[in-house]
């Protein structure tokens, strides 16, 4: 990779946050694709699509895939590669947003809804490799809740943000290897991407845990949490001496002085009807890829990665997905 020429030479508007150092270059797509038109300012970044001019928003790591022809636009935050019609190269969508040592909302979903978890078997497999996992990439996990053909995780990644998506890659390559050899077949078993959604601690971190463990509930698989056997919330409070694996996050050690007290104010806390507005906005962020948390917490973590953060505007109407 060709060094980033000084900003009075090359035209690069640089913008600096802290000890980041945030490259902004256009990029000149192939004849036939307008030539991207850069709209920077301050703490913001629009993206276009391809078809009217792209902005796009590099890595380091995906410089490869950017023809030489190509002026490029590279920045530290994460994005990923697609191939992109209009130019005939790999180019990168704007990948999700992960933070060190948040927690974070994750779904991941069967491929065309398709059975994951048939029997008993296949959820104890899953949770298994969950707890060697976890070891392995130091993810702290707060809740989960396997369904029949997705799964809900409350992970924390530690000072590598990296540590969450290699958790679920090899998760899913896992269960993957599993459920083939068990059926005798090939192909994938998963949707291609899952979805997550950065957690503010303070305020949301124990409505998403609630989200997560009722999720049978609302599905009209059973009628209370407890329940149902394959999901964090037995560890929690049914059975807490049972669990030597499952992490205990800082607000529900704050419900109580002691772990009883703990337990009681949380199985009270999830007995209560969750208010709509709470439901709508957990759901919407995991869909989205936003933010699950206030309006503060969305500028605190603007500030933090220097992205614009904002709702999702007009266009095709999403996939209908499962409410749970």
């Amino acid at each position: 990779m060709r060094p980033a020429q000084p900003a009075h030479q090359s035209g690069i508007a640089a913008q600096v946050r802290g000890n980041r150092q945030i490259i902004l270059e256009r990029i000149r797509v192939q004849k036939g694709v307008q030539k991207g038109v850069q709209k920077a300012k301050r703490g913001q970044i629009y993206f276009l699509g391809p078809k009217r001019g792209q902005i796009y928003f590099l890595s380091y790591e995906i410089d490869k895939f950017i023809n030489n022809k190509q002026e490029r636009c590279i920045s530290l935050p994460l994005s990923y590669p697609h191939h992109c019609k209009d130019v005939g190269k790999s180019m990168p969508r704007v990948g999700r947003v992960v933070l060190p040592n948040y927690p974070h909302h994750v779904v991941q979903r069967g491929h065309n809804r398709q059975v994951v978890f048939a029997d008993a078997a296949d959820f104890e497999y899953y949770l298994s490799d969950l707890r060697d996992l976890k070891q392995a990439f130091g993810v702290r996990i707060y809740a989960y809740c396997l369904m029949t053909n997705h799964v809900h995780l409350l992970l924390a990644p530690g000072d590598a943000a990296s540590s969450l998506g290699q958790l679920m890659k090899a998760l899913a390559a896992r269960m993957t290897r599993y459920r083939n050899k068990l059926e005798g077949r090939s192909g994938t078993l998963w949707e291609s991407r899952y979805k997550s959604s950065v957690v503010q601690s303070d305020t949301y971190l124990l409505a998403c845990s609630r989200y997560i463990e009722l999720n049978p509930v609302r599905a009209n698989i059973v009628s209370r949490a407890e329940c149902y056997p394959w999901s964090s919330y037995h560890l929690r409070v049914i059975e807490p001496a049972a669990n030597n694996w499952l992490d205990i996050d800082p607000c529900f050690k704050a419900l109580g002085e002691t772990e009883l007290a703990c337990r009681n104010r949380y199985k009270a806390f999830v007995e209560q009807i969750a208010p709509s507005g709470e439901l709508e906005l957990i759901r919407g962020a995991l869909q989205r890829g936003q933010l699950t948390g206030s309006s503060r917490f969305v500028k605190e973590i603007e500030n933090i990665t220097g992205l614009r953060i904002i709702g999702r505007g007009q266009g095709r109407p999403a996939k209908k997905q499962d409410e749970n």
